[in-house]
């Protein structure tokens, strides 16, 4: 059993080997012991105001309300249209993008595919993004 979850407050430890029970007992059967989507926005959108600004998120932020039409792209399409050809393939930038897309509200696709760059040429197969509440048709 993992025990990385350590109970410690007095109420808690009384009842710990039920609660372990109760985990052990759900964990077959599916059930979510964590934070939704939903929740892990609602819980981080205070710190938003202290949060660093990030340039690179910002500029996504600022391609895409420029560039509406596009509802489903992968990470690379964005880096090669907003100028970071040499870094498409860089994974902290790509994970980071990812991020972003994911912080925006972009939801990634099911299944991974090619897609066409904008300077003609084709991505690995990769994840794509979509834009929440559009039918998915690629560029």
């Amino acid at each position: 059993m993992n025990d990385r979850l350590t109970i410690t407050s007095k109420d808690k430890l009384a009842h710990r080997n039920a609660i372990w029970a109760s985990a052990f007992w759900a964990w077959p059967k599916g059930e979510q012991w964590h934070y939704s989507q939903e929740e892990n926005e609602a819980m981080s959108r205070p710190d938003q105001d202290f949060a660093s600004k990030d340039p690179l998120r910002e500029q996504l932020e600022t391609w895409l309300e420029e560039n509406p039409e596009l509802v489903e792209i992968p990470v690379a399409y964005t880096l090669v249209a907003m100028g970071y050809v040499d870094q498409k393939r860089d994974k902290s930038i790509c994970s980071s993008m990812a991020r972003h897309f994911q912080f925006l509200g972009w939801t990634p696709t099911n299944q991974r595919s090619r897609y066409q760059l904008p300077n003609a040429s084709r991505s690995d197969k990769t994840t794509g993004w979509c834009r929440t509440g559009s039918s998915s048709i690629p560029f």
